[in-house]
């Protein structure tokens, strides 16, 4: 008499579930998790950048929002000159526009878009900014050096202060970003 339990003993043989069965389900899922924006194909569930570690941090109490003119030239800014990494893919507008992106700074998320003029949503007006923006950073020289080599105005040079060395730099979407590094005995 056989064992009824060797069948499990066996190889595993995978089943390709039928293709049209297959993307309806994927696409009730979309919809479920993801909300109307993965019905026009904007999002995916199978978008490999949306699983890298920067996508698992968690949101602090505080994330900050940032609106900008063109939303892909301030995330390539960003990672370029301050080592953000992007958190999945940004989530285009029926229009053309980005109406959201995420990226992760350090240990902090930024989610950002483009101006939307209609619901009051513009990037800071040229010598005409809110916000600041700390960043504190391993090496203040050299990100202030970047940032004004990828077209950052510099605002204040990187000098040594009580409160650690440090410059300032207004970004090409016309956000201030404090850049400093805490003194050595804080």
């Amino acid at each position: 008499m056989t064992d009824p339990l060797d069948v499990l003993r066996e190889p595993i043989r995978p089943v390709h579930p039928d293709p049209g069965f297959a993307a309806r389900l994927r696409g009730r899922l979309e919809r479920l998790v993801l909300g109307p924006e993965s019905e026009e194909g904007r999002v995916s569930l199978t978008d490999e950048s949306a699983t890298t570690a920067a996508a698992a941090l968690p949101l602090h109490t505080l994330t900050p929002y940032l609106a900008v003119p063109d939303a892909e030239a301030a995330l390539d800014f960003y990672v370029d000159v301050f080592g953000a990494v992007r958190r999945g893919e940004p989530i285009v507008m029926p229009d053309g526009r980005i109406g959201h992106a995420e990226m992760a700074l350090g240990d902090s998320v930024v989610m950002l878009a483009e101006e939307f003029p209609e619901l009051g949503l513009r990037a800071p007006a040229p010598d005409a900014v809110s916000v600041s923006l700390r960043l504190e950073v391993a090496d203040p020289d050299a990100v202030v050096e970047r940032a004004v080599a990828r077209g950052a105005y510099l605002e204040r040079p990187v000098t040594d202060s009580p409160y650690g060395r440090g410059g300032v730099v207004v970004d090409p979407a016309g956000h201030r970003w404090m850049v400093s590094r805490a003194p050595a005995d804080s």
